[in-house]
């Protein structure tokens, strides 16, 4: 592809992302959580939401993995856990899709964010029976394990080779996964992808988390199949992150769904 015809697939997918979110999303994240949810059209905030599992049972949507992909994008690096990729062996975390319209996000990462390359991959565990030949430990960027002293010494020799790297952490836990990131190692921007449970702990007590892009499914019923664990309520999240920086309700072929990004600061834009 040209670069001319980056540039151009670049504002197409701007375009999207003004679309959902009613801006371009060109500055720094900072902690951007990326979450899908469940809530009954008519649910109560003090409900707590419940996660979406992925696979066959969950609920088709054109924009849930596109935004998914716009979160990875605007990043140096993603925060997941060693239970997601045991719940997902084929998860990588790339930028590509095989649909047209979504293509374009590595481009728009470029022109528009003003990064290159992928993002970088952290895992944090902390125990060492982690599948190394996982694809989302191999790939062209650079990736790092996180997880106990103990488990980093019988992991490392096994994970010896280009690209991967095991560190021991006296108490791995997502907080400190972010410290260890931001502080020791220098990325301005995370992306969190982990569950409920992990990622639960960073909106209790002071927030860890900059920004969530929430894309929620309301409906009155769904398969139980493809609901996973509680996460927070939405009053929990609005006080972690006050600002409703822009919601947009789009029907799709499963019902409606409602993308949401709420920070800690930002102007206030629904739609």
């Amino acid at each position: 592809m040209s670069r001319s015809d980056q540039r151009a697939g670049s504002l197409r997918c701007a375009e999207r992302v003004r679309e959902l979110f009613g801006d371009e999303l060109r500055e720094e994240a900072g902690v951007v959580h990326v979450f899908a949810a469940w809530q009954p059209a008519r649910g109560a905030s003090s409900e707590p939401l419940r996660a979406l599992t992925t696979g066959a049972s969950m609920p088709v949507s054109d924009n849930d993995p596109f935004v998914l992909r716009i979160a990875r994008a605007r990043t140096d690096a993603i925060l997941t856990t060693g239970r997601n990729l045991r719940c997902e062996p084929r998860l990588t975390h790339g930028l590509l899709s095989s649909r047209a319209d979504t293509s374009y996000v590595q481009a728009w990462r470029e022109f528009s964010v003003g990064k290159r390359g992928l993002p970088d991959t952290v895992v944090l565990t902390r125990g060492d029976d982690l599948d190394l030949s996982h694809p989302g430990l191999n790939g062209p960027n650079r990736r790092w394990i996180l997880t106990t002293s103990a488990a980093a010494r019988k992991l490392a020799p096994a994970a010896a080779r280009p690209g991967l790297e095991v560190i021991g952490l006296e108490a791995p836990s997502p907080s400190a996964a972010i410290d260890w990131l931001r502080y020791e190692h220098g990325y301005s921007s995370v992306c969190i992808e982990a569950g409920p449970s992990t990622s639960a702990q960073l909106y209790s007590g002071e927030p860890r988390v900059d920004e969530l892009l929430l894309s929620l499914f309301e409906t009155e019923r769904i398969a139980p199949s493809a609901l996973g664990p509680r996460f927070i309520t939405m009053n929990e999240i609005e006080r972690a992150l006050p600002n409703l920086a822009s919601t947009t309700t789009v029907g799709e072929p499963s019902g409606q769904w409602r993308y949401l990004r709420r920070t800690a600061k930002g102007r206030i834009t629904p739609r």
